[in-house]
């Protein structure tokens, strides 16, 4: 991804012209952090154009078609899935055919994405599947056996971490995948398979149709692993028909922003944001908290909220506000816990600012304040539609904010850290 270089935005006191500051936004901009610089207070946020059409939102916008041309791709033979370039060797198959695990090794968004695909891959390959940091991978020495199934997931392809991971699979003759938006990168290159997660170039820093793409990619990866593995007996057609019916049910929700941007209207003041969910849907509670620290540098915490009841929960004040996600049909046992959970967690904490993202047609509960819906389908796919309300909702505390999300967290950590370095 493209991050706007810092040296933009160096400052040089003595030769800028306070006489060009109103000839365009960006000199505006540029002379209001030199006043912070000269007040010794390093900036929260870099604030940039309230009016500009940032790359984050258009890369929002852009999931639904991304998603349908994966979707086209993948089935456009309806009798196998095409276009995704795995073909074991009968050797490869003779492992295989023994109980075996899948392994994800990944970082970041990437890990996000891999923890919600895992039910769909567990439920299509019916083999256990293990997440693993990449950069904790060579040092826990996870219990990998050989006929197990590694795959390892990069957008740029060449993530170290994950390529010495990588370098542990070939050693030890392990089956390997790569997925990465590089064809041509050393994690690509360096595994048995590759396949492209094939979302086009991405300009934001915050991660959008790369997360929900590499998705859509691990469930089509997962399908082409069980056709190989067991054609006679796979069937894909529940499963593909309601695939298919995403990338319409997401064009509608992505132009539904009513209940986000008036969530961001109401909170976009709070200092601390907790996002709890149950599984499947953690790993879009962690990608969403990501989204929001890295693009408002708010306090963003997310977890498990059965975990938040062992005390965890102490920490939420009355002020703060609590996202819960409930997602699932009335009588889903993950959907009634996460509803139970919230209940007790805003009763013993008091607390006042809340919203929880349920599946359209759900009972309302109560005592929750806000409400964000995604659409019907399969459970194991709502963790895409989750993650993309928690895109939306971070876009519209973004605008409400007047942030521009595209610089991402990366340039501000770089810029506030050259202030404080320059005053020790």
């Amino acid at each position: 991804m493209k991050v706007q270089s810092i040296t933009n935005y160096q400052f040089n006191l003595k030769n800028y012209n306070k006489s060009n500051l109103n000839e365009n936004p960006e000199q505006k901009l540029e002379n209001n952090i030199i006043s912070i610089y000269n007040k010794g207070i390093n900036p929260i946020v870099f604030r940039s154009l309230a009016n500009v059409t940032t790359s984050f939102s258009k890369e929002i916008a852009e999931q639904s078609e991304v998603i349908r041309n994966l979707l086209n791709k993948f089935f456009a033979n309806p009798n196998k899935i095409t276009n995704i370039p795995i073909n074991f060797t009968e050797k490869m198959l003779n492992k295989m055919t023994a109980p075996f695990d899948v392994h994800i090794v990944a970082s970041g968004s990437s890990k996000n994405a891999g923890e919600m695909a895992k039910k769909f891959i567990e439920r299509i390959i019916g083999s256990p599947v293990n997440i693993h940091s990449a950069s904790e991978f060579m040092t826990t020495a996870p219990k990998i056996n050989h006929q197990d199934l590694m795959i390892f997931v990069s957008q740029s392809g060449n993530t170290a971490d994950t390529f010495e991971a990588l370098n542990y699979a070939k050693k030890n003759n392990i089956t390997s995948i790569a997925l990465t938006n590089n064809e041509n990168s050393k994690i690509a290159k360096g595994a048995d398979f590759s396949v492209n997660i094939g979302v086009g170039e991405e300009n934001a820093v915050a991660a959008t149709k790369t997360v929900t793409g590499t998705i859509v990619n691990l469930w089509g990866i997962a399908l082409r692993v069980a056709e190989l593995i067991n054609p006679k007996s796979f069937n894909k057609t529940d499963f593909v028909r309601e695939l298919n019916r995403l990338p319409d049910l997401i064009e509608k929700m992505i132009n539904d922003k009513k209940a986000v941007e008036a969530i961001a209207e109401k909170h976009a003041n709070v200092e601390n944001i907790y996002i709890l969910a149950k599984e499947p849907n953690l790993g879009a509670a962690n990608e969403g908290a990501l989204k929001l620290t890295e693009t408002t540098q708010k306090r963003v915490i997310s977890g498990s909220s059965s975990e938040f009841m062992h005390g965890l929960f102490t920490s939420m004040k009355e002020n703060d506000l609590y996202v819960q996600i409930a997602t699932g049909h009335n009588t889903d046992k993950t959907a009634l816990m996460s509803k139970e959970n919230f209940n007790e967690i805003v009763n013993k904490r008091n607390l006042t600012k809340t919203v929880m993202i349920k599946t359209e047609g759900m009972k309302d509960e109560a005592n929750a304040g806000d409400y964000i819906t995604v659409p019907n389908t399969l459970s194991d796919f709502t963790p895409l539609l989750n993650t993309i309300r928690l895109q939306q909702l971070t876009e519209a505390f973004t605008t409400k904010l007047k942030i521009n999300p595209d610089n991402g967290g990366g340039v501000l950590t770089k810029f506030r850290d050259n202030l404080t370095m320059g005053k020790k």
